[in-house]
């Protein structure tokens, strides 16, 4: 591990210290504790980024390697590694997710500054993680592509290094999930910061739609936009990236009634009176809702500002960035070919989101 890791972790350990050192008092500065749950949210974001960077370079040096002996060697102990700090770090996000309960019960009424600076604090972890993923990926096919021009078995090396370097993108991915299942709806913050997530989600799948519905990137306004589809995608990585992405968005989806509103209540177990997190409230076998009407049109609308064009002055979800763990497995990306996966992507989004907002009269937006 690089020394700046090092002197990463050294740094999340001591904002951990203070903030459950705040935990413990009676009564403690909020400000004192915003600052810590800032600082944590940031230093576990940049020590997940830097561990799988360097389990991708361990990885990927490993296939160089003659020796088949060192070279298993080399891959489980990098799986140990990132089984390691997914648990590590989901863990830190669920006791961070805690110190918004804190600010929560320390303030009445709307979210006060201190709790909005927090909440776009972890939506910038949120987002990091997410870029983690699409680098992860890009390097990975940018390597084998490389290789392939000095390979004779270039083919079966490509197949290996994809199926062997998976587990990264899946850890991180797992993680996100993490994030997600423990957020509690009882709270306001948890309500904010996951509308923000769908936010961040949507933003990003609204991008990645548009480039494999036209094969190019959005112009910067949608009147300078010809609509025209290119013959070639060429953006390494965004086939294989959007699996992930996908996989969060529907963990997102499914969680979405219970802090957005929803046309059937959730059941609950009355006889309790702890806090449940949103996973403990979906395996407690309750009916499944649905997402109402009107939340579900806001997840639209956001998409296809995300797809078309900004229009902030409307996004509800937009306002939220404006103002300042028990960890699941993670099912394996579908088997796609690429040529048939921009077709799959297009189906599965607008089968997440609606498909019916086309059916709706008026402005979209």
């Amino acid at each position: 591990m690089s020394a700046n890791s090092g002197l990463v972790g050294k740094a999340l350990v001591h904002h951990i210290w203070q903030v459950h050192k705040s935990y413990s008092q009676l009564y403690s500065d909020p400000s004192n504790l915003a600052h810590h749950l800032d600082r944590a949210s940031y230093n576990i974001t940049q020590h997940v980024a830097a561990v799988s960077k360097n389990c991708q370079e361990q990885q990927l040096a490993a296939f160089a390697q003659r020796d088949r002996r060192l070279r298993e060697t080399i891959f489980s102990n990098v799986d140990k590694v990132l089984q390691t700090t997914q648990r590590a770090a989901g863990r830190t996000f669920a006791s961070l997710l805690q110190g918004l309960t804190v600010l929560d019960n320390a303030t009445e009424g709307t979210i006060n500054s201190q709790q909005g600076a927090v909440i776009y604090s972890y939506l910038q972890s949120f987002n990091t993680l997410l870029s983690a993923i699409s680098t992860i990926v890009s390097h990975t096919i940018l390597h084998t592509a490389s290789d392939a021009q000095n390979s004779k078995s270039s083919e079966a090396n490509e197949r290996g290094v994809k199926k062997r370097i998976e587990n990264i993108p899946t850890s991180i991915t797992a993680l996100l999930f993490a994030i997600i299942s423990s957020l509690d709806s009882n709270h306001k913050s948890h309500k904010a910061l996951f509308e923000g997530i769908m936010y961040l989600l949507l933003e990003r799948v609204g991008t990645h739609l548009y480039l494999l519905t036209f094969n190019k990137e959005r112009s910067a306004t949608f009147e300078k936009d010809d609509g025209k589809i290119k013959g070639t995608l060429n953006y390494p990585g965004v086939t294989t990236e959007v699996k992930y992405l996908t996989q969060v968005l529907e963990r997102a989806m499914s969680v979405a009634p219970t802090f957005l509103g929803s046309t059937l209540p959730i059941s609950t177990n009355t006889k309790s009176t702890h806090p449940k997190s949103v996973a403990s409230k979906l395996n407690a076998g309750q009916t499944k809702s649905k997402l109402a009407l009107h939340a579900k049109e806001k997840l639209q609308r956001t998409l296809i500002h995300a797809m078309f064009g900004d229009n902030a002055a409307q996004n509800d979800f937009v306002e939220r960035l404006k103002k300042p763990v028990a960890v699941e497995p993670v099912p394996l990306p579908p088997k796609i070919e690429d040529e048939d996966l921009p077709q799959w992507f297009r189906e599965k989004i607008w089968d997440l989101v609606g498909w019916d907002i086309l059916a709706r009269e008026g402005n979209w937006w």
